[in-house]
C-alpha cells in the first residue's frame, strides 16, 4: 500500500501578500472580497494560498495579445 504524500500549503496573511504585490493590505482585502484574488476566510481572517498569489502575479504581468498577434 502506497502512502499518499501531502503537500504543505503555505497560507499568507493579507499583509504578507500586500508586501509581495507592493500594495496596501487594504487593497489585498478588497481584491479578496471582490474575488479578483483567490483566498480563504478562516473565521474573520483572510488567508491567501501562496500558489494563488503566484498565479495572480503571473496573470497580471502576462503580455496582452491584440487581435493579429501584436503585443500591447
Amino acid at each position: 500500500m502506497e502512502t499518499e504524500k501531502r503537500q504543505k500549503i503555505k497560507l499568507l496573511t493579507p499583509e504578507e501578500a500586500a508586501k509581495r504585490l507592493a500594495v496596501s493590505p487594504e487593497t489585498v482585502k478588497k481584491w479578496l472580497r471582490m474575488g479578483k484574488l483567490n483566498g480563504v476566510k478562516v473565521s474573520v481572517l483572510w488567508r491567501v494560498r501562496e500558489e494563488d498569489l503566484e498565479y495572480f502575479i503571473q496573470i497580471r504581468t502576462a503580455p496582452i495579445l491584440q487581435p493579429g498577434g501584436d503585443r500591447k
